[in-house]
């Protein structure tokens, strides 16, 4: 179409303005005058009819009806009679015109989208995209769990399908077993779908799988599974999952005399097994391999116990915890109980910052036990072990020094948390009897009148090396939090 800003739609032949073009080939329109003139009067070349022709047209003449009815789609190249858009002198079909048309925003989401349309049922004059008209006239029916036109809403706005309305559900028979199917159609029911398609994926692992034995495995735990709950519709997934178990029993045992319960215990670690759990019981009862529940819980705790060690190797309590490990196992000691007492261990020496070489001070395992109680008996054969092998004067510390109500450490803490609060800003010198007395007193759990009486009889020291003794059993070092109000209570002590 040609159209002048000014002077409105014009010929494109002679120039002059017109208000409907008589005829437009190639994208110009041509006013009668013009279209007697360029258009001759030629004969169809396929039905023999008179028509007009271009007089610069090249190859044979075909008419408008001719031409629809041999026209292609552009895009898809189906016949296409009826074209839906244009493009150029190509038609395309109904499916293929939303791939020509510009993106235009949906008035009701804003999304772009070149499938736009009126739904007049609705009451709406706007254009709205796909979802959004199928927003009014589709929902997930509350029966079949489907998304389907609505056919019925009840009254507290539940969704039905038609073959899901309530009293007049429709059913079919599954074609191969005959069983009741809800819904319309020739669907199979849930039990032949999944002995189809588990069927035919057995066949491609069972093709995977090299050695005839583990075959004749895989075969018979498929045909458990199916012979369970075959309506599962998770039961080809279980499957599928299963088969990496027995990929990996294909490539680890050549023959079945090898798979006893120690080796396959040593073969897959316990995460393996119990992820394949369903696969890795069958094979056992399968191949009835006695005392595997007891040799897959050595196997785990061995894991674990060498885990430990590994872990600990870099540290500088590493070689004590090493030695210690070693004795527990020439001992006899049980896997499980060597694994906790070393795992015991490794705590206390973490969060006392326990370098192994010296013996440890009476106020870390305090402090250990305060937070971890109830590790104290495990905690107890590793401090024995270093009395009896280190000939350190260790031992574990009475319980009223550690051990306290819960209710009683809670609000221990809170009054704790408001005393540190009280003094963060205060320079040391500052700080008073009182105030440092509170935070010692609630941080190690020791009446204020005891502090006072064991500081004004001068049991306050300071060591060679810059710990302060503060009580009988309590004496902190530099890098403790505590050490600053142990300090200040050091000078207040002098002063006294």
């Amino acid at each position: 179409m040609s159209i002048d800003p000014k002077t409105g739609r014009y010929c494109d032949a002679c120039g002059r303005s017109i208000v409907k073009a008589v005829r437009v080939h190639q994208a110009k329109d041509y006013c009668r005058s013009c279209y007697q003139t360029n258009f001759v009067r030629v004969t169809c070349s396929a039905c023999q009819q008179p028509m007009r022709e271009h007089l610069r047209a090249a190859g044979e003449p075909i008419c408008k009806a001719c031409l629809r009815n041999t026209r292609t789609c552009h895009r898809c190249h189906k016949f296409t009679p009826s074209a839906a858009k244009l493009v150029g002198q190509s038609a395309v079909c109904n499916a293929c015109a939303p791939y020509f048309r510009e993106p235009r925003p949906c008035t009701s989401c804003g999304r772009l989208s070149t499938r736009l349309s009126r739904p007049l049922f609705a009451g709406l004059q706007d254009q709205v995209c796909d979802s959004c008209r199928n927003r009014l006239t589709h929902a997930t029916c509350s029966t079949c769990r489907r998304y389907r036109p609505v056919a019925l809403r009840a009254e507290d706005d539940t969704p039905y399908c038609k073959d899901c309305i309530p009293n007049h559900e429709v059913t079919h028979p599954c074609p191969e077993c005959q069983v009741t199917v809800p819904g319309g159609g020739a669907a199979r029911c849930r039990a032949c779908t999944n002995r189809t398609s588990i069927g035919r994926v057995a066949s491609l692992i069972a093709a995977e799988l090299e050695a005839d034995w583990t075959r004749i495995l895989w075969s018979a735990f498929v045909s458990e599974q199916l012979g369970g709950d075959s309506s599962n519709p998770t039961l080809i997934k279980l499957v599928e999952r299963a088969a990496e178990f027995f990929r990996a029993l294909d490539r680890s045992f050549s023959v079945p005399q090898d798979v006893t319960a120690k080796t396959l215990t040593a073969e897959f670690d316990s995460f393996f097994l119990r992820k394949h759990l369903l696969a890795s019981r069958f094979v056992v009862t399968f191949l009835k391999l006695e005392g595997f529940d007891e040799e897959r819980e050595l196997a785990t705790e061995c894991r674990r116990f060498e885990a430990i060690l590994a872990r600990t190797s870099s540290e500088k309590y590493g070689a004590l915890l090493a030695s210690y490990a070693a004795q527990l196992i020439n001992e006899g000691t049980a896997a499980r109980t060597s694994r906790l007492y070393v795992q015991a261990a490794e705590a206390f020496c973490a969060h006392a910052k326990f370098d192994g070489s010296v013996p440890w001070l009476e106020s870390r395992m305090i402090a250990h036990l305060k937070v971890l109680n109830g590790q104290r008996a495990n905690v107890a054969r590793f401090v024995s072990y270093c009395r009896k092998n280190r000939g350190w004067d260790v031992r574990i510390p009475a319980e009223n020094l550690w051990k306290n109500d819960s209710r009683k450490t809670q609000g221990q803490l809170q009054e704790l948390r408001k005393a540190l609060r009280a003094t963060a800003g205060v320079p040391d010198g500052a700080l008073s009897t009182r105030a440092v007395g509170r935070v010692l007193s609630l941080a190690l759990d020791v009446p204020a009148a005891q502090l006072l009486r064991e500081r004004d009889s001068g049991q306050v020291v300071v060591n060679d090396d810059g710990a302060i003794k503060v009580t009988e059993h309590a004496v902190l070092t530099a890098d403790d939090p505590l050490y600053r109000y142990a300090r200040r209570w050091a000078d207040l002590s002098r002063r006294s």
